[in-house]
């Protein structure tokens, strides 16, 4: 389980769409989040981020355009929960900030195999979409240890993954 590799203070997200029914797992998943100081976030549902008491929601660039977050957000603000959101864009990082999203998940910076058909951002546009950033920013798509350190200096804030943290 990747949770097991990350540094204290990571997120770890449930990614699930409404709807669906609750991973077997996910209780088991936010425990092990506390017991390892992990921060635990759930993907696209909030009423399944309340019941298993995450310490936030993150949203998909889709839904982040939604007109019909206002429930949403009205738990996010109400319960002082963190805030993530998808984004492949500098429009997106903007509805980003519009939610008073804690940060912004820009992807893919490079090729990945979890999306080839995507062209990725690179690390140049990347650093472009970062220095305007209206929201922290966290690298995602084909990134790594090795790879986040050359995008230091862009002013993300940190990196997400899956197989970088599967050992």
């Amino acid at each position: 389980l990747a949770a097991l590799n990350l540094p204290i203070g990571s997120l770890v997200i449930l990614r699930i769409w409404p709807g669906a029914p609750q991973p077997f797992y996910a209780n088991r998943l936010r425990h092990l989040c506390r017991q390892r100081r992990l921060l635990f976030l759930v993907a696209n549902d909030f009423r399944l981020a309340d019941r298993l008491r995450a310490d936030g929601l993150h949203l998909s660039e889709k839904l982040a355009r939604s007109e019909c977050l206002a429930t949403a957000l009205g738990w996010i603000r109400s319960q002082r929960k963190l805030l993530t959101i998808a984004a492949h864009s500098r429009r997106a990082l903007g509805r980003a900030r519009q939610l008073g999203a804690d940060a912004a998940f820009l992807s893919p910076v490079f090729a990945t195999p979890s999306h080839p058909q995507v062209q990725p951002l690179g690390a140049l546009r990347f650093a472009q979409l970062c220095r305007d950033r209206p929201v922290a920013v966290l690298a995602l798509g084909g990134v790594d240890y090795k790879s986040y350190i050359g995008l230091k200096s862009t002013g993300a804030i940190g990196f997400g993954g899956i197989s970088a943290f599967i050992k």
